[in-house]
């Protein structure tokens, strides 16, 4: 886009453009970092090492955690799965919790029942205690946990440069800062509620067991999704990052209906990009030409059984 639009001085489309500006303003176009994840006006990180408190909170490029809203929270626990997360708050003063990077006192709270209690009178750092159903939970600030780092809340800043020339038209110079990419008049839309968003798609990690055939099924009732296709490193990159869990493994879109001839069933693309486990595929005993993600081997591609019950992931565009 010119970074110099041409305004009518009529008042109609002065309105309609400032209209425009305010709308763009309002709606957070930015691309998150590579295994960052977007929700809101916010990028997330999802550790998969383990920090003491502060040394978690140095990380580069971010903060720990500040989960001000029900619905921040709610999107947080949808792929904290299984292991317990630092957050962002402390209480300096016994019982005065806040937010440490924002210096917010906590409006929003989402304490397990009996919590906080100060055991031992040591526990001045909060997480997200994975046996407590993903609830708050006051711990000692020294133990090692994994963690969650958000970058934002993002902004978008507009320079309005009004530059009246001989002919009473005006010009809008648009300027944009920020620290990361945006793409203004794009697509990158929020996804829907507890859909993630990487790259230019939304993902659904589901939390049921289905076989291949009816989680493609759902799928197709889920905003019009699919199972799947992941047609890069980094979209495979990034779905390795989020389903980070004990699920056994994940149903993918694709399917060798044909033995050995591997495809994407949505699209019909065949497979460009692969990550095979070691040995695979090798359609054991005859029967596996459904795809998943396999947890015992690291995330990586597995044939299996189409008709074993799976966890599964959604996609739409």
């Amino acid at each position: 886009m010119d970074n110099n639009v041409r305004i009518s001085s009529s008042s109609t489309d002065n309105m309609l453009y400032l209209a425009i500006i305010v709308g763009l303003i309002g709606i957070s176009l930015a691309a998150c970092p590579a295994k960052w994840q977007h929700h809101g006006s916010s990028c997330y990180l999802l550790s998969t090492d383990e920090l003491d408190w502060t040394t978690a909170r140095e990380y580069d490029g971010g903060y720990l955690a500040e989960l001000e809203t029900k619905d921040e929270s709610d999107y947080i626990e949808t792929f904290a799965k299984q292991i317990d997360f630092w957050l962002g708050g402390r209480d300096e003063v016994e019982g005065h919790w806040k937010w440490v990077t924002s210096g917010k006192n906590f409006t929003y709270t989402d304490w397990h029942p009996g919590e906080p209690n100060d055991l031992n009178h040591d526990e001045d750092c909060l997480h997200l205690y994975g046996p407590h159903g993903y609830q708050w939970n006051d711990f000692r600030c020294s133990a090692l946990q994994n963690y969650i780092c958000e970058a934002g809340k993002l902004s978008v800043i507009f320079y309005l440069h009004f530059i009246k020339n001989i002919s009473s038209s005006y010009y809008l110079r648009k300027s944009i800062k920020s620290t990361s990419s945006f793409l203004i008049g794009g697509s990158l839309a929020a996804c829907p509620a507890k859909w993630l968003h990487h790259g230019s798609s939304c993902y659904y990690i589901s939390t049921d067991e289905l076989d291949w055939s009816t989680a493609r099924d759902i799928c197709q009732e889920y905003e019009g999704g699919y199972l799947a296709e992941v047609e890069t490193k980094d979209e495979s990159d990034y779905l390795e990052t989020v389903t980070l869990t004990t699920h056994r493994g994940f149903w993918l879109g694709g399917k060798d209906e044909v033995e050995g001839h591997w495809k994407w069933m949505t699209s019909g693309k065949d497979f460009t990009y692969t990550d095979w486990s070691p040995n695979e595929p090798n359609d054991l005993n005859h029967n596996e030409d459904c795809l998943h993600l396999f947890q015992a081997r690291s995330q990586h591609w597995n044939d299996i059984d189409c008709s074993i019950k799976q966890n599964y992931i959604c996609e739409t565009r």
